[in-house]
């Protein structure tokens, strides 16, 4: 009845100069809690890929790895009374009964590492990473489960599906984000100082676009009434540059000494925008 999966598969070989590595984990279950009203388990669906391929050669190397992952959970923010909790922690109330968190994930990493004599080599990687997900749920349910902890019968009716309620709103915590850039680093041995020095340039953006369904609660049951275009801190756009420089210097100054100094230089630059209305025509 509680039931879950957990599969983590690998699988790799190497032919000559050549490696390639493939990995799965699926992971699900039933959750643990009962809704009211409502047949939905509180578990969760989770799958996981990743594949590498790395050429191997006389004195450098390259490797790409790609992933991707996806998961579905019905989780809420909405939690219970003291009373309720009280007698059954694994109740959740019917209005939670459509909360649910979608999320959605991958990213390309492509390295290469060359070795320029037995004392110096260089590691550079380009990566890009997408992540969007969208918890949708109940917004401002807190304040029944409040207002029922204080006495109100109102409130308590409401969480219970005994009375009706209007203007329910279901919020889409919507965002994508995507970062991506290059990186190229250099590591020097002299001996007693081990030098690593290098640089990096980065992107990385956010897209918040947050709309609210409303529903109202009749007989227990949850009706779609309409869908509220969002605006503001709900419907924004942000992005961020970035250009760093480091010198790092491990020094084994004696046998029982070893010092380490950093010197690093960061450049960022932001931006934020704010959209008035749906179609981003104005700010």
């Amino acid at each position: 009845e509680r039931g879950s999966t957990d599969v983590h598969v690998t699988h790799g070989d190497k032919t000559g100069d050549w490696s390639y590595l493939l990995e799965t984990v699926q992971r699900s279950a039933r959750g643990f809690k009962d809704i009211d009203r409502s047949n939905r388990d509180t578990g969760f669906d989770i799958e996981d890929y990743v594949g590498k391929l790395r050429w191997q050669g006389n004195r450098q190397s390259v490797t790409a790895k790609l992933q991707y992952s996806e998961e579905t959970s019905n989780a809420s923010y909405l939690g219970l009374t003291d009373a309720d909790f009280e007698r059954d922690p694994d109740r959740r109330y019917g209005l939670s009964s459509i909360d649910q968190m979608n999320n959605e994930h991958y990213s390309v990493n492509l390295t290469h590492q060359f070795a320029w004599t037995d004392s110096l080599s260089s590691t550079a990687t380009l990566y890009h990473n997408w992540f969007e997900r969208n918890w949708f749920k109940l917004d401002g349910g807190g304040s029944f489960v409040d207002d029922a902890n204080d006495g109100d019968a109102n409130a308590q009716g409401i969480l219970d599906g005994a009375v009706d309620v209007t203007d329910l709103d279901y919020k889409n915590n919507n965002r994508e984000y995507v970062s991506e850039g290059v990186q190229v680093n250099f590591d020097l041995d002299l001996g007693a100082h081990q030098l690593a020095f290098g640089t990096r340039y980065h992107e990385d953006e956010m897209d918040r676009f947050q709309p609210v369904d409303v529903y109202d609660q009749v007989n227990g049951s949850l009706v779609f009434q309409n869908t509220v275009a969002p605006t503001g801190s709900n419907n924004r756009f942000e992005t961020g540059e970035a250009l760093s420089f480091w010198v790092l210097d491990k020094w084994q100054a004696t046998d029982r000494l070893n010092l380490n100094f950093a010197l690093r230089y960061e450049d960022v630059e932001t931006s934020r925008t704010q959209y008035a209305d749906a179609t981003r025509a104005t700010i």
